[in-house]
Protein backbone atom coordinates (compact mmCIF):
# COMPACT_ATOMS: atom_id res chain seq x y z
CA UNK A 1 0.00 0.00 0.00
CA UNK A 2 2.63 2.35 0.64
CA UNK A 3 4.21 1.68 -2.69
CA UNK A 4 1.25 2.51 -4.27
CA UNK A 5 1.18 5.65 -2.81
CA UNK A 6 4.91 6.61 -2.91
CA UNK A 7 4.46 6.37 -6.70
CA UNK A 8 1.30 8.25 -6.99
CA UNK A 9 2.93 11.01 -5.06
CA UNK A 10 5.31 11.09 -7.72
CA UNK A 11 3.36 10.56 -10.73
CA UNK A 12 1.61 14.00 -9.08
CA UNK A 13 4.86 15.08 -9.20
CA UNK A 14 6.16 14.61 -12.45
CA UNK A 15 2.91 15.87 -14.03
CA UNK A 16 3.10 18.93 -12.39
CA UNK A 17 6.54 19.47 -13.72
CA UNK A 18 5.25 18.88 -17.26
CA UNK A 19 2.60 20.50 -16.90
CA UNK A 20 4.28 23.71 -15.99
CA UNK A 21 6.89 23.38 -18.78
CA UNK A 22 4.30 23.00 -21.21
CA UNK A 23 3.49 26.64 -21.19
CA UNK A 24 6.38 29.21 -21.36
CA UNK A 25 7.72 30.07 -24.68
CA UNK A 26 10.38 27.63 -25.55
CA UNK A 27 10.93 28.92 -29.40
CA UNK A 28 12.64 32.44 -30.46
CA UNK A 29 10.03 35.09 -32.00
CA UNK A 30 10.25 38.35 -33.36
CA UNK A 31 9.85 40.65 -30.61
CA UNK A 32 7.35 43.51 -30.71
CA UNK A 33 9.69 45.87 -30.32
CA UNK A 34 12.69 44.89 -31.88
CA UNK A 35 16.05 44.73 -29.45
CA UNK A 36 18.75 46.90 -30.73
CA UNK A 37 21.75 48.45 -29.69
CA UNK A 38 24.28 51.57 -31.10
CA UNK A 39 27.59 52.32 -29.89
CA UNK A 40 30.24 55.30 -30.40
CA UNK A 41 33.76 55.62 -29.11
CA UNK A 42 35.36 59.24 -28.04
CA UNK A 43 39.09 58.84 -27.82
CA UNK A 44 39.32 55.64 -26.28
CA UNK A 45 35.87 55.72 -24.41
CA UNK A 46 33.02 53.24 -25.12
CA UNK A 47 29.26 54.93 -25.17
CA UNK A 48 26.68 51.86 -25.55
CA UNK A 49 23.08 52.22 -25.49
CA UNK A 50 20.84 49.02 -25.29
CA UNK A 51 17.10 49.74 -25.89
CA UNK A 52 14.16 48.18 -27.44
CA UNK A 53 12.28 50.14 -30.11
CA UNK A 54 8.14 50.35 -30.28
CA UNK A 55 6.78 51.71 -33.27
CA UNK A 56 4.29 54.49 -33.19
CA UNK A 57 1.51 52.43 -35.66
CA UNK A 58 -0.85 55.28 -35.85
CA UNK A 59 -0.54 55.99 -31.76
CA UNK A 60 -0.60 59.25 -30.38
CA UNK A 61 2.48 59.02 -28.47
CA UNK A 62 3.41 62.04 -26.26
CA UNK A 63 0.79 62.96 -23.83
CA UNK A 64 -0.72 58.99 -24.71
CA UNK A 65 1.17 56.00 -24.91
CA UNK A 66 3.88 57.75 -22.85
CA UNK A 67 1.61 59.79 -20.20
CA UNK A 68 3.33 63.56 -19.07
CA UNK A 69 4.37 63.67 -15.95
CA UNK A 70 5.59 59.56 -15.33
CA UNK A 71 8.20 57.78 -15.33
CA UNK A 72 9.31 56.29 -18.59
CA UNK A 73 11.84 53.54 -19.60
CA UNK A 74 12.78 55.60 -22.73
CA UNK A 75 12.41 52.30 -25.49
CA UNK A 76 10.21 48.80 -24.32
CA UNK A 77 10.64 45.87 -22.95
CA UNK A 78 13.24 45.66 -20.36
CA UNK A 79 15.56 48.55 -18.69
CA UNK A 80 16.83 50.79 -21.28
CA UNK A 81 20.67 51.32 -20.70
CA UNK A 82 23.45 53.24 -21.95
CA UNK A 83 27.28 52.26 -20.12
CA UNK A 84 29.90 54.78 -20.05
CA UNK A 85 33.95 53.09 -20.21
CA UNK A 86 35.32 56.21 -18.31
CA UNK A 87 34.04 59.18 -16.48
CA UNK A 88 32.12 61.80 -18.75
CA UNK A 89 30.41 64.78 -18.34
CA UNK A 90 26.40 64.42 -19.49
CA UNK A 91 25.25 68.52 -20.22
CA UNK A 92 28.06 69.40 -18.50
CA UNK A 93 27.98 67.38 -15.18
CA UNK A 94 30.02 64.39 -14.05
CA UNK A 95 28.90 60.82 -14.24
CA UNK A 96 31.17 58.23 -13.43
CA UNK A 97 32.21 55.48 -15.92
CA UNK A 98 29.53 52.68 -15.51
CA UNK A 99 26.14 50.87 -16.24
CA UNK A 100 22.78 52.87 -15.86
CA UNK A 101 19.02 52.10 -15.88
CA UNK A 102 18.09 55.45 -18.43
CA UNK A 103 14.63 56.79 -17.56
CA UNK A 104 13.11 59.92 -18.34
CA UNK A 105 9.52 61.98 -17.30
CA UNK A 106 8.16 63.55 -20.08
CA UNK A 107 6.65 66.67 -19.89
CA UNK A 108 4.89 69.63 -22.53
CA UNK A 109 8.33 71.51 -22.20
CA UNK A 110 10.78 70.00 -20.29
CA UNK A 111 11.87 66.69 -19.97
CA UNK A 112 13.51 64.90 -17.48
CA UNK A 113 16.41 62.33 -18.28
CA UNK A 114 17.65 60.00 -15.72
CA UNK A 115 20.72 58.30 -15.10
CA UNK A 116 19.88 55.26 -12.64
CA UNK A 117 22.56 52.92 -10.90
CA UNK A 118 19.69 49.90 -11.11
CA UNK A 119 20.27 48.75 -15.02
CA UNK A 120 18.51 45.74 -14.53
CA UNK A 121 15.15 46.16 -13.77
CA UNK A 122 12.14 45.45 -15.84
CA UNK A 123 10.96 49.11 -17.47
CA UNK A 124 10.48 51.66 -15.11
CA UNK A 125 7.97 49.85 -12.81
CA UNK A 126 10.83 49.50 -10.40
CA UNK A 127 12.17 52.81 -10.77
CA UNK A 128 13.43 54.73 -7.37
CA UNK A 129 14.54 57.93 -6.95
CA UNK A 130 17.24 57.14 -4.42
CA UNK A 131 19.13 54.95 -7.13
CA UNK A 132 19.20 58.39 -9.21
CA UNK A 133 23.00 58.98 -10.16
CA UNK A 134 22.55 62.26 -11.98
CA UNK A 135 19.16 63.88 -13.64
CA UNK A 136 18.91 66.35 -16.07
CA UNK A 137 16.77 68.81 -17.75
CA UNK A 138 16.29 69.31 -21.52
CA UNK A 139 13.89 70.82 -23.60
CA UNK A 140 12.27 68.71 -26.38
CA UNK A 141 12.50 70.04 -30.01
CA UNK A 142 10.11 68.83 -33.51
CA UNK A 143 11.67 66.39 -35.81
CA UNK A 144 10.81 64.60 -38.83
CA UNK A 145 8.81 61.93 -38.07
CA UNK A 146 10.05 58.62 -37.08
CA UNK A 147 7.66 55.65 -36.52
CA UNK A 148 10.60 53.40 -34.57
CA UNK A 149 12.12 54.70 -31.31
CA UNK A 150 15.57 55.20 -31.88
CA UNK A 151 18.76 56.36 -30.41
CA UNK A 152 21.65 58.45 -32.63
CA UNK A 153 24.78 59.84 -31.98
CA UNK A 154 25.61 63.10 -33.84
CA UNK A 155 27.89 66.15 -34.07
CA UNK A 156 30.63 64.11 -33.06
CA UNK A 157 34.40 65.78 -32.24
CA UNK A 158 37.39 64.67 -30.43
CA UNK A 159 35.91 64.68 -27.14
CA UNK A 160 31.80 65.09 -27.75
CA UNK A 161 29.21 63.44 -29.02
CA UNK A 162 25.69 64.43 -28.61
CA UNK A 163 23.05 61.60 -27.87
CA UNK A 164 19.46 61.75 -29.20
CA UNK A 165 16.57 59.95 -28.23
CA UNK A 166 13.96 60.16 -31.58
CA UNK A 167 10.85 59.03 -32.48
CA UNK A 168 7.33 60.18 -33.71
CA UNK A 169 8.11 63.59 -34.11
CA UNK A 170 10.22 64.96 -31.22
CA UNK A 171 13.89 64.85 -30.66
CA UNK A 172 15.41 64.53 -27.19
CA UNK A 173 18.65 65.64 -26.98
CA UNK A 174 22.24 65.35 -24.50
CA UNK A 175 25.77 66.04 -24.81
CA UNK A 176 28.35 63.40 -23.19
CA UNK A 177 32.32 65.06 -23.43
CA UNK A 178 35.04 62.65 -22.44
CA UNK A 179 38.35 63.66 -21.15
CA UNK A 180 40.26 62.28 -23.50
CA UNK A 181 43.85 62.72 -22.42
CA UNK A 182 42.72 61.49 -19.28
CA UNK A 183 41.27 58.28 -20.62
CA UNK A 184 43.97 57.59 -22.90
CA UNK A 185 46.83 57.89 -20.14
CA UNK A 186 44.78 55.72 -18.06
CA UNK A 187 44.83 52.82 -20.78
CA UNK A 188 48.59 53.55 -20.96
CA UNK A 189 48.94 53.05 -17.23
CA UNK A 190 47.26 49.42 -17.82
CA UNK A 191 49.42 48.62 -20.83
CA UNK A 192 52.65 49.39 -19.72
CA UNK A 193 51.93 46.90 -16.85
CA UNK A 194 51.19 44.18 -19.75
CA UNK A 195 53.17 42.22 -22.22
CA UNK A 196 53.66 45.34 -23.87
CA UNK A 197 55.81 46.68 -20.93
CA UNK A 198 58.75 44.57 -22.39
CA UNK A 199 59.26 46.78 -25.58
CA UNK A 200 60.90 50.16 -25.93
CA UNK A 201 58.69 51.31 -28.36
CA UNK A 202 55.08 51.14 -26.31
CA UNK A 203 57.20 53.34 -23.89
CA UNK A 204 58.02 55.66 -26.07
CA UNK A 205 54.84 55.91 -28.27
CA UNK A 206 53.17 56.59 -24.68
CA UNK A 207 55.62 59.33 -24.05
CA UNK A 208 55.71 60.76 -27.29
CA UNK A 209 51.65 61.18 -27.31
CA UNK A 210 52.04 63.22 -23.98
CA UNK A 211 54.87 65.19 -25.88
CA UNK A 212 52.88 66.38 -28.49
CA UNK A 213 49.87 66.99 -26.65
CA UNK A 214 51.33 68.87 -23.89
CA UNK A 215 50.16 66.61 -21.29
CA UNK A 216 51.38 64.30 -18.23
CA UNK A 217 55.29 65.47 -18.95
CA UNK A 218 56.52 64.45 -15.70
CA UNK A 219 55.56 60.88 -16.04
CA UNK A 220 56.53 60.91 -19.92
CA UNK A 221 60.24 61.40 -19.12
CA UNK A 222 59.59 58.60 -16.61
CA UNK A 223 58.29 56.46 -19.55
CA UNK A 224 60.95 57.38 -22.19
CA UNK A 225 63.53 56.69 -19.36
CA UNK A 226 62.22 53.04 -19.40
CA UNK A 227 62.46 52.86 -23.02
CA UNK A 228 65.62 53.80 -23.14
CA UNK A 229 66.22 50.52 -20.67
CA UNK A 230 64.67 48.64 -22.79
CA UNK A 231 66.71 49.50 -26.34
CA UNK A 232 68.33 52.81 -26.39
CA UNK A 233 68.14 54.75 -29.75
CA UNK A 234 67.95 57.51 -31.49
CA UNK A 235 64.09 58.21 -31.33
CA UNK A 236 63.57 57.88 -27.57
CA UNK A 237 66.92 59.54 -26.94
CA UNK A 238 65.43 62.58 -29.13
CA UNK A 239 62.25 62.22 -27.51
CA UNK A 240 64.20 62.51 -23.76
CA UNK A 241 65.79 65.77 -25.07
CA UNK A 242 62.59 67.29 -26.09
CA UNK A 243 60.97 66.44 -22.93
CA UNK A 244 63.60 67.42 -20.98
CA UNK A 245 63.92 71.26 -22.61
CA UNK A 246 59.73 71.11 -22.14
CA UNK A 247 59.97 70.88 -18.36
CA UNK A 248 63.10 73.22 -18.46
CA UNK A 249 65.52 70.71 -17.51
CA UNK A 250 68.57 72.11 -19.93
CA UNK A 251 71.51 70.75 -18.34
CA UNK A 252 72.15 67.62 -19.86
CA UNK A 253 69.81 68.37 -23.14
CA UNK A 254 72.77 69.08 -25.11
CA UNK A 255 74.86 65.74 -24.50
CA UNK A 256 71.89 63.76 -24.68
CA UNK A 257 71.60 64.82 -28.27
CA UNK A 258 75.31 64.16 -29.03
CA UNK A 259 74.20 60.55 -28.10
CA UNK A 260 71.40 60.53 -30.14
CA UNK A 261 72.91 61.75 -33.25
CA UNK A 262 75.72 59.72 -32.84
CA UNK A 263 73.88 56.55 -33.24
CA UNK A 264 71.10 57.65 -35.67
CA UNK A 265 70.68 56.03 -39.12
CA UNK A 266 70.98 57.96 -42.76
CA UNK A 267 66.86 57.50 -42.41
CA UNK A 268 66.30 58.68 -38.86
CA UNK A 269 68.43 61.94 -39.47
CA UNK A 270 66.58 62.65 -43.16
CA UNK A 271 63.84 62.50 -41.08
CA UNK A 272 65.30 64.73 -38.02
CA UNK A 273 66.54 67.27 -40.29
CA UNK A 274 63.11 67.79 -42.04
CA UNK A 275 61.21 67.94 -38.69
CA UNK A 276 63.78 71.09 -37.77
CA UNK A 277 62.48 72.57 -41.61
CA UNK A 278 59.13 72.10 -40.76
CA UNK A 279 59.86 73.92 -37.85
CA UNK A 280 61.56 76.84 -39.27
CA UNK A 281 65.06 76.10 -37.65
CA UNK A 282 66.55 75.73 -41.34
CA UNK A 283 70.37 76.55 -39.45
CA UNK A 284 69.85 73.39 -37.70
CA UNK A 285 68.47 71.31 -40.59
CA UNK A 286 70.96 71.95 -42.71
CA UNK A 287 73.71 70.49 -40.58
CA UNK A 288 72.22 67.82 -39.72
CA UNK A 289 71.50 66.91 -43.45
CA UNK A 290 75.36 68.35 -43.71
CA UNK A 291 76.01 65.40 -41.08
CA UNK A 292 74.17 63.17 -43.35
CA UNK A 293 76.01 63.62 -46.44
CA UNK A 294 79.50 63.01 -44.37
CA UNK A 295 78.47 59.95 -43.29
CA UNK A 296 76.30 59.05 -46.38
CA UNK A 297 78.44 60.45 -49.25
CA UNK A 298 76.67 58.01 -51.66
CA UNK A 299 73.20 58.83 -50.97
CA UNK A 300 71.49 61.39 -53.19
CA UNK A 301 68.59 61.42 -50.86
CA UNK A 302 71.14 63.09 -48.29
CA UNK A 303 72.17 65.80 -50.96
CA UNK A 304 68.66 65.87 -52.35
CA UNK A 305 67.72 66.87 -49.07
CA UNK A 306 70.47 69.42 -48.27
CA UNK A 307 70.00 71.37 -51.40
CA UNK A 308 66.42 71.84 -51.05
CA UNK A 309 67.11 73.35 -47.19
CA UNK A 310 69.38 76.01 -49.03
CA UNK A 311 66.74 76.45 -51.20
CA UNK A 312 64.76 77.36 -48.57
CA UNK A 313 67.57 79.35 -47.00
CA UNK A 314 67.68 81.32 -49.94
CA UNK A 315 70.75 80.18 -51.21
CA UNK A 316 70.21 79.05 -54.65
CA UNK A 317 74.07 78.55 -55.60
CA UNK A 318 74.95 76.30 -52.88
CA UNK A 319 71.91 74.51 -53.33
CA UNK A 320 72.80 73.61 -56.75
CA UNK A 321 75.84 72.23 -56.12
CA UNK A 322 73.90 70.22 -53.52
CA UNK A 323 71.26 68.85 -56.49
CA UNK A 324 73.88 67.98 -58.93
CA UNK A 325 75.64 65.71 -56.33
CA UNK A 326 72.08 64.07 -55.69
CA UNK A 327 71.80 63.95 -59.58
CA UNK A 328 75.00 61.82 -60.34
CA UNK A 329 74.12 59.14 -57.21
CA UNK A 330 70.17 59.25 -58.14
CA UNK A 331 68.69 56.13 -59.62
CA UNK A 332 67.33 56.57 -62.85
CA UNK A 333 63.31 56.74 -62.19
CA UNK A 334 64.14 59.96 -59.41
CA UNK A 335 66.27 61.65 -61.76
CA UNK A 336 63.94 63.84 -63.43
CA UNK A 337 62.24 65.10 -60.30
CA UNK A 338 66.23 66.39 -59.41
CA UNK A 339 66.38 68.01 -62.78
CA UNK A 340 62.85 69.78 -62.31
CA UNK A 341 64.02 70.99 -58.90
CA UNK A 342 67.46 72.14 -60.74
CA UNK A 343 65.29 74.27 -63.21
CA UNK A 344 63.05 75.75 -60.78
CA UNK A 345 66.48 77.55 -59.14
CA UNK A 346 67.30 78.79 -62.33
CA UNK A 347 64.82 80.54 -63.10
Amino acid sequence: MKTKILIFVILIFLSEILYSQSYPQTLTMPMVSPKAQVMQRIGLTDIVIDYHRPGVKGRLIWGGLVPYGIVWRAGANENTTISFSDDVKINGQFLPAGNYGLHIIPNTDEWTIIFSKVYTAWGSFFYDEKDDALRIIVKPTESQFVERLCFRFDNLTDSTVNISLNWENLKIQFSAEVNVFESVIKSFRKELVSILGFYWYCFYEAANYCYHNNVNLTEALEWVEQSIKREKNFLNLTLKAQLMQKLNEQANVAAIMDEALEIATESELNQYGEQLLSEDNVDKAIEIFKLNTKRNPNSWVAFYNLGEAFIIKGDKNIAGEYLQKALSNAPANEKEKIKTTLQSIKQ
